[in-house]
């Protein structure tokens, strides 16, 4: 079903539907869930072989029971895919920017997942690298613009400041992300370990840009004592 626009919504119900959306749009919740279930995945899977470890994600593609493999990624996939669907149906569009590299990351997260990297190789590994360079990509580019005060996608009225202490967190995964790519190739570390490093940082990044001081001076919730208490910990913007 359609959401209507603030303009069209008429009814109590269409205006909490829009407004219900509009919540999950503006605080990235379905991405960040999604990414804390693909970070969570492979801690989960490590157990199926007691406290041997396996050299990659991907190697424990057969693992038994399977579900332990395929049910927190596909979950991850559709998560982060939803999310990038109704940001582009949001009402409110304009100003959170349609999510394009969600639609790509749930895309590429699904196909790695399905399939196994011995019988199609190529969609297997493809999928990876389409799916880790992208949020590391992502997560990089962001905080370029964070340096700037500006925001991946959307043209509303952001926070310089807000903008900046995101960049800053994001940075800080950067740098510890690299430092374990530098500690797997001098064999420190098994890549298995460095991927699961990687997807923490993907998840701690989604889960802090969902948190953070929220940049859109016109939103609240229908709560007081809650904007005053997100105020007060810089989770929202004072009003305008």
């Amino acid at each position: 079903m359609k959401v209507p626009s603030p303009m069209q919504a008429t009814t109590t119900a269409e205006r909490r539907a829009q407004r219900a959306l509009d919540y999950v749009v503006a605080f990235k919740w379905l991405a960040a869930t999604g990414a804390l279930f693909a970070a969570i995945a492979p801690a989960v899977m490590a157990t199926a072989d007691g406290t041997t470890l396996r050299g990659s994600i991907s190697a424990y593609w057969n693992i038994e029971p399977r579900h332990l493999f395929w049910a927190p990624f596909s979950a991850a996939a559709a998560l982060l895919f939803l999310d990038g669907v109704i940001s582009y149906v949001s009402p409110n569009r304009k100003d959170y920017g349609g999510r394009w590299y969600n639609l790509a990351l749930g895309v590429s997260l699904y196909l790695l997942t399905w399939f196994d990297k011995d019988n199609t190789p190529v969609v297997h590994f493809g999928a990876a690298t389409v799916f880790f360079g992208l949020f590391i990509a992502v997560i990089a580019y962001t905080s370029f613009l964070g340096w700037a005060g500006r925001h991946l996608g959307g043209t509303g009225d952001h926070d310089e400041e807000v903008e900046q202490a995101g960049a800053q967190v994001s940075l800080v995964f950067l740098l510890l992300l690299l430092l374990t790519l530098v500690a797997w190739i001098l064999g420190l570390v098994s890549f298995f370990f460095f991927e699961l490093f990687a997807l923490v940082n993907f998840a701690l990044y989604y889960v802090q840009g969902s948190l953070r001081a929220f940049p859109y001076p016109h939103y609240e919730f229908p709560f007081a004592t809650l904007n005053r208490l997100f105020r007060l910990v810089r989770i929202m913007r004072p009003p305008s």
